[in-house]
């Protein structure tokens, strides 16, 4: 997890794992960080062809934003697009 104190907010990223508990550990860690930290966002991104990052993301109550075109360089050295999320401090 990242931190911008500036802009008060914050990134996680995801690894996924079978039985729900990727998603418990992301809604565990957004509820900690929010009432912890002086966040008002927490995003969250994933490679557009990683689905089970999106289910997390979901599940843990991160909308999803559109589309980053191009937007980060993976270990392949190739751009991918991703998909961003994100939960606000007022979303409850």
């Amino acid at each position: 997890m990242q931190f911008e104190r500036k802009r008060r907010r914050g990134g996680e990223g995801t690894g996924t794992r079978p039985g729900g508990i990727a998603s418990a550990a992301v809604t565990a860690l957004t509820t900690w960080a929010f009432a912890q930290l002086p966040l008002h966002r927490i995003e969250l991104c994933h490679a557009v062809a990683n689905r089970a990052s999106c289910r997390v993301a979901a599940r843990a109550g991160y909308p999803a934003e559109g589309t980053l075109r191009e937007s980060y360089r993976y270990g392949d050295g190739r751009r991918y697009d991703e998909h961003p999320h994100a939960r606000l401090a007022t979303d409850g």
